[in-house]
C-alpha cells in the first residue's frame, strides 16, 4: 500500500535490528510463560463464501515501484506459505501444512499436506511439491541471509511428512513471518511464465506483463477446493494520474489501493465504496529527557524529566481532533492496524494520559514550576508537517508552553533522531510486518538495545514487553502487549502518539467477498475470495 508521501522517521534499517534482538536477545525472564499445554492445532481450511466467477477484477496501482508491487501484489497471489493467519482474530488456517505442533518455545513442527502442485509450465505440466522444495526453499532463503530464516530461525528438518522448524529464541511474530509470502512463500527457481517468476502453488498464477499491467489467472490446481472465485485479477501500475482518472470514470478499474490520488477524483462514482482504514503510520511527537544518550551529550530539555510536564503535555493535545483534521484515528502507542494488539478506543479515552484536558494540563504544568517552559520542536519540512505543526503550536500554548517550530530537511531530521539529540520532534514512522518496532522503541534501552532516543525508562513497562515477546500465539500475546502499553501511558512516556494515518481505498460495489484488514499483509487470504458480478 502506498501512503501519502510524507517525510517520516526511517525504521527500515533499524527494523532488522530489532528483529534479530526479538529474536536473539537475552532476557531477564528465566522461565517461559507456559501455554495451556502445547500448541497441537489441527488448522481448518477457510470455507469458500461465494460461488466461483469468470469475470475479471482490476486493481489500479499509482507510480509503485516495481518492488512494492511484487512484495506486497504478486508475491501474495502466486506463492502459498505453510499456514494462513488471520491478522484481525489471530486465529491460523491451513495452506501446504494441515497441522502445528509446539514441542516448546522454539521448536514448531508441520505436518505437510501431500496434495499441493506448482503452478504447470507452458506445456502444461504440474510438479508435485516435495516436502524437499520446502527445506530447500527455506536453506536458500537462509544462505541469501534473509533477517527471518538468517537471524529468526536456526534450523530446519524433515521428519517423515514434517517439517521442524528451530528458532534461536522465542520470537513473537513466528506466525505472523512464517505465513507471509514475500517472507517465507514457497517457489521453485524456473520460471514459470512470461512474466519470469518464480513458480509457485499459490491461487493465481501468472500469464503476463504488458506496459506495467499485471495479468493473473485462476490456479485450477490449488490445493483449497473451489478456490480462488475470480477467473482473473489485473493489476495496472499508471504513471499518468489523467489516464487513471479516465479508466476510473469508465469503469475499467474495480479497485483503487493507495492514498495518493484519491483526493485528485472530483467525485466517486456511485457504483464504488469509499474506505478508510488505519494504516501502520504513527504521527507522534517525541521528548528528549537525557543529555547523555549513547555516551554522547545532546540536546534535551531538562523539564521533561518531570512526569507532570510530559502529561501536561500530552493532556493538551486534542487527539481526536487532530484524528478528524488529518484524516487519522486516534491511536494509542500502537496504531489501531494491529488489532490483537493495540489498544481500542474506548481504552484510549478512558486513559488519563491520553484524555485531552487543558484544565488539568495547565494546572499540573504550574505545579511541576515550568510555566512558560520553552523549547523547540523539530519537524521535516512539508506540507502535511507545516499544518500539524501549526495546529500543535496552538494547541499546547493554551496550556502555557512555549514551543516554537524548527522545519529540518529529512536526512537531517533523521540523523536527530538516530542519535536521539533534538529537544523535541514531531514526525511518523512505519512499522513493519509486526507491532514490535512500536513497542521496542519506548523500552528503556529503545530499538536497537543500546539506548532510548528519548531518555525514557520504565522497568515495569520494559518487563511486560519482555513477557509479551515470549508468546507465539497471537491470542495470548496481544493482552501482555495491550497491558505494557497501559503500563506505558501510566508512566508518562517521552515519546507522545498523536494519530495513525489512514489508508483510503475506492471498492466497486459489485465485488463480493472483499475484505481489506490492511490490504498489504493479507492479499493472499482475502483475495481468493473475490467474486464479481459482470
Amino acid at each position: 500500500m502506498l501512503l501519502n508521501r510524507r517525510n517520516f522517521i526511517n525504521l527500515s534499517g533499524i527494523f532488522i535490528a530489532s528483529l534479530i534482538l526479538s529474536a536473539c536477545r537475552d532476557t531477564k525472564m528465566t522461565s517461559r510463560i507456559e501455554l495451556d499445554g502445547n500448541l497441537n492445532l489441527k488448522l481448518p481450511l477457510i470455507p469458500p463464501r461465494q460461488l466461483s466467477s469468470n469475470a475479471s477484477y482490476t486493481i489500479g496501482l499509482y507510480n509503485i515501484s516495481n518492488d512494492e508491487i511484487q512484495k506486497n501484489y504478486i508475491d501474495p497471489l502466486i506463492y502459498s506459505t505453510l499456514i494462513d493467519m488471520d491478522h484481525v482474530t489471530g486465529e491460523l488456517f491451513s495452506d501446504i501444512a494441515f497441522k502445528i505442533e509446539e514441542l516448546n518455545s522454539t521448536n514448531y513442527l508441520f505436518s505437510i499436506r501431500d496434495d499441493i502442485y506448482f503452478h504447470s509450465n507452458q506445456n502444461g505440466y504440474a510438479e508435485k511439491m516435495k516436502i524437499n522444495d520446502i527445506i530447500n526453499n527455506f536453506q536458500s532463503r537462509k544462505m541469501n541471509k534473509e533477517p527471518f530464516f538468517s537471524k529468526v530461525v536456526k534450523d530446519f528438518q524433515v521428519l517423515g511428512n514434517k517439517i521442524l522448524v528451530v528458532l534461536n529464541q522465542p520470537f513473537p511474530y513466528f506466525f505472523e513471518y512464517i505465513s507471509n509470502p514475500s517472507i517465507a512463500g514457497i517457489s521453485k527457481i524456473s520460471p514459470s511464465s512470461k512474466m519470469q517468476q518464480k513458480t509457485g502453488s499459490g491461487p493465481f498464477v501468472p500469464i503476463l506483463v504488458n506496459d506495467n499491467q499485471y495479468v493473473f489467472g485462476r490456479n485450477t490446481l490449488y490445493h483449497q477446493k473451489h478456490l480462488p472465485l475470480l477467473k482473473n485479477i489485473i493489476l495496472k501500475n499508471y504513471s499518468d494520474v489523467n489516464i487513471l482518472r479516465k479508466d476510473f470514470g469508465n469503469n475499467e478499474i474495480d479497485l483503487i489501493a493507495s492514498n495518493e490520488f484519491i483526493e485528485l477524483l472530483s467525485s466517486i462514482p456511485l457504483n464504488f465504496d469509499e474506505l478508510k482504514f488505519p494504516s501502520k503510520e504513527l504521527i507522534f511527537l517525541g521528548l528528549s529527557m537525557d543529555s547523555l544518550k549513547n555516551g554522547k551529550e545532546v540536546k534535551f530539555i531538562k523539564a521533561f524529566q518531570n512526569p507532570k510536564v510530559r502529561k501536561a503535555l500530552s493532556m493538551s493535545l486534542n487527539r481526536q481532533k487532530l484524528s478528524e483534521e488529518f484524516n487519522g484515528f486516534m491511536s494509542g502507542p500502537l496504531p489501531p492496524s494491529f488489532p490483537l494488539d493495540s489498544l481500542n478506543m474506548n481504552e484510549l479515552r478512558l486513559n488519563e494520559f491520553m484524555r485531552f484536558d487543558p484544565v488539568t494540563a495547565k494546572r499540573l504544568l504550574e505545579e511541576s514550576g515550568y510555566k512558560g517552559l520553552e523549547f523547540r520542536i523539530d519537524l521535516p519540512n512539508s506540507l502535511f508537517f507545516n499544518k500539524l505543526g501549526s495546529e500543535l503550536i496552538s494547541q499546547i500554548s493554551e496550556v502555557g508552553f512555549k514551543p516554537r517550530l524548527i522545519y529540518r530537511d529529512a536526512p537531517k531530521l533523521q540523523k536527530s533522531f538516530e542519535l536521539g539529540d533534538f529537544e523535541c520532534i514531531l514526525s511518523s514512522y512505519n512499522f513493519n510486518l509486526s507491532p514490535d518496532d512500536g513497542l521496542l522503541i519506548n523500552k528503556s534501552l529503545g530499538i536497537n538495545d543500546q539506548f532510548s532516543y528519548w531518555g525514557f525508562s520504565s522497568p515495569l513497562y520494559d518487563l511486560e514487553v519482555e513477557r509479551s515477546f515470549l508468546e507465539s500465539l497471537p491470542t495470548k500475546r496481544g493482552p501482555l502487549a495491550k497491558n505494557a502499553q497501559l503500563i506505558l501511558l501510566e508512566q508518562s512516556p517521552a515519546m507522545l502518539p498523536l494519530f495513525c494515518s489512514s489508508s483510503n481505498i475506492l471498492a466497486s460495489k459489485n465485488i463480493y467477498g472483499f475484505q481489506y484488514e490492511k490490504f498489504e499483509s493479507n492479499f493472499k487470504m482475502y483475495s481468493k475470495y473475490w467474486s464479481k458480478i459482470s
